[in-house]
């Protein structure tokens, strides 16, 4: 018990009596010679205080635009998958499209027959497969040939891909296609099939 006591109490350094108080410490005579003592060890006679606790003013708080940002960032990825989404569903539409080779404009039709390219916004409804439900042409211009081709399209490239998301399926997708009347030497795959002569003297009669 006695030991634990003195163990607790702290070490006091005392200088000796006899020594002169002039005298030079070996340290101070070591450092007047440019020699710095080696292997010194140094006790640790009390222990530091403890630091003063770190106070944090009351108008420091957490930045109110951390959370925001999070958010934007989710935004921002969503947004990023959504853009991939809606262009692997154009690509599959685009790939089985097939345009008519008659003009964008009929022959009747005199109001944009200078018109030579087909737009068209579509918003194609579909189910949560994918399936194709319902198919509307907010805007689009050109001759019911061309609406009805991209029309058709539509519905043979359902049921549509499924999103790399599931967060950015949407039973509603926006589309814009745009097509260019046929030119000899455009890939036979993108247009419908050239017509033999007598039918299409049929079809004009």
């Amino acid at each position: 018990m006695a030991g634990d006591r003195m163990s607790d109490q702290p070490l006091v350094l005392l200088q000796p009596i006899d020594a002169p108080a002039n005298t030079t410490s070996p340290f101070e005579e070591l450092a007047s010679r440019g020699v710095a003592p080696r292997d010194l060890q140094i006790a640790l006679v009390s222990p530091d205080p403890a630091p003063p606790a770190i106070e944090i003013p009351p108008d420091a708080k957490e930045d109110p635009t951390a959370d925001s940002a999070i958010t934007s960032g989710d935004t921002a990825g969503r947004a990023r998958l959504f853009g991939i989404y809606t262009r692997q569903i154009q690509a599959r539409i685009d790939r089985v499209w097939r345009r008519p080779r008659s003009p964008i404009w009929e022959a009747a039709d005199h109001r944009a027959v200078a018109d030579e390219t087909f737009q068209c916004q579509v918003q194609i409804v579909q189910d949560a497969r994918g399936n194709v439900q319902e198919v509307l042409l907010p805007h689009c211009n050109g001759s019911v040939a061309w609406q009805r081709s991209l029309v058709s399209a539509i519905q043979q490239a359902s049921p549509l891909p499924a999103p790399p998301d599931e967060k950015v399926f949407s039973t509603s997708i926006t589309l814009q296609f745009v097509g260019f009347p046929y030119r000899s030497g455009d890939p036979m795959d993108s247009y419908e099939p050239a017509r033999s002569q007598s039918a299409q003297t049929a079809r004009n009669r």
